[in-house]
């Protein structure tokens, strides 16, 4: 205080954020920041549930952790964290402050494989998937070309389980039906 004779001259504050700075200039992610730490996503979570907490490899475990490690760390560090879910919901529907983290788990899935982190075989084979699966016509003669060929197979049966293929596609049915 003003006129005291012992104490500092200067007060020095120091911050260490851990990289929350970073994740708050982001709006698509900055929601996170807003989490309490209470469990309960992780209560939820049915790959918690299963795999426990080490898996996620950082202080933070569960659906949240999934977003937070990444979200201070870097894909560097953090590796493939965001895809360590089913994104069933269910931790977002618990959550009491709200925070949509299955939205934000895509969010970050979308900038993991946007910095090409995933494997090029990978990524070439999805995207070809995509191709198929977005073209009616392509995906038809693609599903009819499987058909053909588990109908010719000499396999006829995956781990002991015969493979009994129905007469007609679903949608060929269905499409009788309308």
């Amino acid at each position: 205080k003003g006129g005291e004779t012992a104490g500092p001259e200067e007060l020095f504050v120091i911050f260490l954020d851990n990289g929350r700075s970073r994740i708050r200039r982001d709006p698509s992610l900055r929601e996170m920041l807003s989490c309490i730490k209470c469990g309960a996503c992780l209560n939820t979570c049915p790959v918690y549930q299963n795999i426990g907490g080490h898996a996620y490899g950082g202080v933070y475990p569960g659906p949240i952790g999934s977003l937070l490690t990444p979200g201070l760390q870097g894909f560097q560090k953090s590796g493939n964290l965001p895809f360590l879910s089913t994104l069933c919901g269910s931790c977002s529907d618990v959550c009491p402050v709200k925070i949509d983290i299955h939205r934000l788990l895509l969010t970050l899935r979308g900038a993991w494989v946007r910095e090409k982190r995933a494997p090029l075989i990978e990524r070439i084979v999805l995207r070809f998937w995509f191709h198929v699966v977005t073209r009616e016509g392509v995906y038809t003669l693609f599903s009819r070309l499987a058909r053909l060929m588990m109908r010719l197979s000499p396999v006829t049966s995956i781990g002991g389980r015969r493979i009994d293929l129905p007469p007609r596609r679903f949608r060929d049915l269905w499409n009788e039906t309308l």
